[in-house]
């Protein structure tokens, strides 16, 4: 008896031949041993045609292997020969048992392909040498609340491990901060005193920028001293700007008591101004003021894709907010993406130095797209919500606390954040520094 196959006209020869064999294995068990194909047999001529061939369809020319004795090794013969030597692979006439598989079929541990990702997994140390992403410290950034007249720290109970600072745990934890080697810090002031206007942010002697003063005396240029620059905290209606008569953020009265904050923050020592109000022209007004100022050197760091999330709800705790209503009139929607992208490039356009993505974890694709196009660092801004909701599922023992922390702010890198912004900061850099 000669069995002949006919070879698929695709890059798939090798699997189609081993699936026809195996199928046709278990069809001669099943139907008691009778050698039938599911493919009629048909001769090959001398000249590779096989036999009643019309097509004029040139068929590979048989080599006459016996199928038994078949070895293919992929690295040394392509696909077209293997399929040649199965077309007229012989089998004894009359037998009763199913025929011998190639080598390469019995020999299950060779693949059908030279290529195994597993090989750079093997050890620890394999896995360290090819990881494409890291965090370094230096990529971490602290966010810190101080609140007026506290005379010890007061924990915030949906952010576990975070407090509202007094002046001396404030410097300690930037002196800590420092120690560890993280980028920077990010100061959240709380007033003693709220009003309408928010007039505590542009008193020298308000406790945001007292509090600069303080941490710049305290570590000078080891950090980077960022502030938040909003009016959230200090204003008795909790929202971001001032209110007009009707009771909505009046947007440019607003970015002018921002450039007077950005003033204010660079005289008290801040490296780095962060406005994260989302008004319209906030960044040019900014730059304006601080270079009029004589403070051209103090960089900006814009909230550009700040989304209105459920996920600041920890944060409104921390900084006792007495926000009524939401945000939705000028934070982002949460289904807008070309929309983030539109508002980097009017915040680069207005001089921004820094562009960031706030949330982080449920924003990567914003983080992502911003990466793309961004010719500035790209902060990323891992909101209380986001830590909140692991902190939960580690206290239930439901998942690993440190593995899925490292985990997260890895994957804020990946998606292509230069920095970023964590309340679990020092905690991770102490981790690294103890995996060194």
């Amino acid at each position: 008896m000669l069995l002949t196959v006919h070879a698929a006209p695709s890059a798939n020869h090798m699997r189609t031949v081993l699936d026809f064999h195996l199928r046709f294995r278990l069809k001669w068990r099943a139907e008691g041993a009778k050698p039938l194909s599911p493919f009629p047999t048909r001769r090959v001529t001398k000249c590779g045609m096989p036999e009643g061939c019309k097509t004029g369809r040139m068929a590979p020319r048989a080599i006459g292997k016996p199928l038994s004795g078949l070895v293919m090794s992929h690295a040394t013969e392509n696909p077209r020969t293997f399929m040649a030597s199965l077309w007229n692979a012989k089998f004894p006439a009359g037998t009763d048992h199913p025929p011998d598989l190639p080598d390469v079929v019995k020999d299950k541990t060779m693949s059908l392909t030279s290529h195994r990702p597993r090989r750079l997994r093997t050890t620890a140390a394999m896995r360290r040498l090819t990881t494409e992403t890291r965090v370094a410290p230096a990529e971490l950034v602290l966010p810190a609340f101080i609140r007026e007249g506290l005379t010890a720290p007061t924990p915030i109970t949906s952010m576990p491990g975070v407090v509202q600072h007094t002046t001396d745990t404030l410097k300690q934890a930037v002196t800590q901060a420092a120690e560890l080697g993280l980028g920077g810090v990010m100061l959240f002031g709380i007033p003693g005193v709220r009003d309408a206007d928010g007039t505590a942010s542009l008193d020298p002697e308000g406790v945001l920028n007292k509090a600069i003063r303080d941490v710049r005396a305290e570590v000078g240029d080891a950090l980077v001293i960022m502030s938040d620059l909003c009016l959230d905290e200090f204003t008795d209606h909790g929202h971001c700007g001032v209110l007009d008569a009707d009771g909505y953020v009046d947007n440019d009265r607003t970015v002018g008591i921002y450039a007077r904050m950005a003033v204010a923050h660079a005289e008290a020592g801040a490296h780095m101004v962060g406005p994260s109000g989302m008004m319209d022209g906030q960044i040019a007004a900014i730059r304006t003021a601080l270079d009029g100022a004589g403070h051209a050197s103090t960089s900006v760091i814009a909230y550009s894709a700040k989304y209105a999330s459920a996920y600041y709800g920890p944060f409104r705790e921390a900084v006792d907010s007495q926000l009524k209503g939401n945000r939705r009139t000028y934070q982002m929607d949460a289904g807008n993406r070309r929309e983030a992208l539109r508002e980097v490039k009017l915040d680069l356009a207005e001089g921004a130095d820094i562009v960031m993505v706030k949330p982080a974890t449920t924003y990567l694709d914003i983080v992502a797209d911003v990466a793309a196009m961004s010719p500035v660092p790209v902060a990323a801004y891992q909101v209380s919500g986001e830590c909140a909701v692991i902190e939960a599922a580690a206290a239930n023992g439901w998942i690993d606390r440190r593995a899925a922390i490292t985990e997260s702010v890895l994957s804020i890198r990946r998606a292509g954040a230069s920095m970023v912004l964590t309340y679990w900061a020092a905690e991770v850099a102490g981790w690294l520094k103890e995996d060194r």
